[in-house]
């Protein structure tokens, strides 16, 4: 017996130190990189990021950029086939390692730079209050920097990032060259950017429990001009057979000058409605020129079409959209989108704080005309369950000619006598 458990226990230790000298192996160009202070715990398919690690703790930024540190973290995960990025703990980052191409090709469009690159196989965790907060402020002149940016040549791979916060980028999350499928967005808090998510085309993703706060744009899907045919085409970008599940924005957003710089911003880069006059086509009456930019600030989702490829079989599943100029859902082009139930608070104000200055009567949105309201709270959605407003604005509750059992009952609007 004492000799089965001595062959036993030799056994176990030199298990053990084959597996300690694997893991050390792998993990010591990484730690060798990091600021010392900083524990890092690291098996073949989790690395922990910041776990213990007083300088990122609620007293914020001390003077440190950690760019670079996660991506070779993410780098390093990519190489051994993937595996989970948790982050613990508040991490700084202000360095643009990448840019995105906004336009049809990369050598002359228009660009976006981002911090943080995914990389296919890579799920980010945040846990333990973990986040990701820009050392940059986003009203400055450049208004370039994302924090999370996915590159064409990573093609098309699953991407998940759940939990914690995105804070101060331009862009919270953005992809623009490529097809997101699959994709799952989870349990995030993304505040104080100027877009929260912006993306081309979307094919069955997941967004779940996403809180929007102090954004001037909640979630962005399309409208990216591509050429100049004008004619049926998915290039400009779409969401197809999506869920948008709990989905809070509380944006906090007027319609002054800072939304007119990034309205603006998103029409150059994106949109291009300077490139109408080159589109080819019959007339004035093409698929291009139906749906007209009608900006991207004060919107909790917006989803564009500039070649009127539709928007299909979206589900919208407890939505809520408070404070800002415009509506809750907005959609071009649209085909068997549902909702259960939309929530809507103080919209259709060029000030929401105070309700003053009502679009269409005191206030003119630049992209409606003089005497236009805010069209609809809700607009590209055939099948609403029920819809509760409260003080907003507009000129309709929803352009739906069927409602099915919408509860209007509590809706409330000051002065407007909107029609439904």
């Amino acid at each position: 017996m004492n000799e089965g458990k001595a062959r036993m226990t030799d056994t176990r230790r030199g298990f053990l130190t084959i597996a300690g000298a694997g893991l050390l192996g792998q993990s010591q160009p990484l730690l060798s990189k990091f600021p010392a202070g900083e524990r890092r715990r690291e098996s073949n398919d989790v690395t922990f990021l910041g776990e213990g690690d007083a300088r990122h703790g609620p007293q914020g930024w001390q003077g440190r950029d950690d760019t670079k540190y996660l991506n070779e973290a993410i780098s390093q995960l990519a190489a051994r086939g993937g595996g989970d990025l948790v982050i613990r703990k508040r991490h700084f980052v202000s360095s643009a390692v990448g840019k995105l191409s906004l336009g049809l090709d990369s050598i002359t469009a228009p660009s976006l730079e981002y911090a943080i690159r995914l990389r296919p196989g890579v799920r980010i965790i945040f846990e333990g209050g973990g986040g990701i907060y820009s050392n940059e402020s986003t009203t400055s002149s450049k208004m370039k920097l994302a924090c999370f940016g996915i590159e064409k040549s990573d093609g098309q791979f699953p991407v998940r990032i759940s939990g914690g916060t995105v804070s101060g980028f331009f862009v919270g999350i953005a992809f623009t060259e490529t097809t997101a499928v699959n994709w799952l967005i989870s349990d995030l808090t993304i505040t104080a950017c100027s877009i929260g998510i912006l993306g081309r085309t979307f094919e069955q993703c997941s967004f779940r429990d996403i809180y929007l706060l102090q954004c001037c744009a909640g979630i962005v899907i399309g409208g990216f001009y591509r050429y100049s045919l004008n004619e049926y085409s998915e290039t400009g970008g779409f969401a197809d057979k999506c869920l948008f599940s709990n989905i809070r924005s509380v944006l906090d957003c007027n319609l002054d000058s800072r939304a007119e710089v990034i309205d603006k911003w998103f029409d150059d880069n994106v949109f291009m409605t300077i490139k109408n006059t080159n589109l080819s086509g019959p007339g004035n009456s093409g698929p291009a020129r139906s749906f007209p930019y009608t900006g991207i600030c004060g919107y909790g989702i917006r989803m564009m079409s500039r070649y009127a490829r539709p928007n299909n079989s979206n589900v919208f599943d407890i939505l809520s959209h408070a404070n800002g100029p415009r509506s809750a859902i907005h959609i071009d082009a649209g085909r068997g989108n549902s909702a259960q139930s939309i929530y809507t608070e103080n919209l259709g104000y060029a000030d929401w704080k105070r309700r003053s200055f009502p679009i269409g009567l005191e206030k003119t949105d630049p992209y409606l005309g003089v005497g236009k309201r805010m069209p609809f709270l809700v607009k590209g959605v055939s099948s609403i369950a029920s819809i509760n407003a409260q003080h907003c604005f507009a000129e309709r509750v929803t352009d739906s000619a069927w409602l099915g059992s919408a509860d209007l009952s509590s809706s409330r609007f000051a002065q407007n006598s909107v029609a439904r």
